[in-house]
């Protein structure tokens, strides 16, 4: 039993160990030249991201045509089946009605005779 509040107790005490957490920090070279470098850098780098922000609108808004497309012709295709949905439902609806004014019929011969 000892043994096991020992256990228990060393298991706790060695998840509460420190933790570590690696941090980069970059600074930027002060000499002249270097400055210059970098410029160039930070240029290329914000004209890459213009280019790659240009792309992904242009991608998000061919996506929305392409989408807008789809949904007319799924809204076509469903007025089409609803149509012919509502076309054999009415035809449903009327054989019920002459099947009920049939049967009345009949149940009304029958009681005569």
């Amino acid at each position: 039993m000892i043994r096991f509040f020992l256990l228990v107790l060393v298991l706790l005490l060695g998840g509460c160990g420190p933790r570590y957490v690696i941090k980069n920090q970059y600074i930027p070279p002060t000499a002249s030249q270097a400055q210059s470098c970098l410029n160039h850098c930070t240029l290329l780098r914000q004209s890459c991201q213009n280019q790659c922000q240009k792309d992904y609108q242009y991608c998000l808004d061919e996506a929305y045509g392409k989408a807008k497309v789809v949904e007319a012709e799924e809204l076509r295709s469903f007025e089409r089946a609803y149509g012919h949905y509502d076309m054999d439902r009415m035809r449903y609806e009327h054989d019920v009605r002459r099947w009920q004014r049939d049967y009345y019929d009949y149940s009304r011969d029958l009681s005569y005779y």
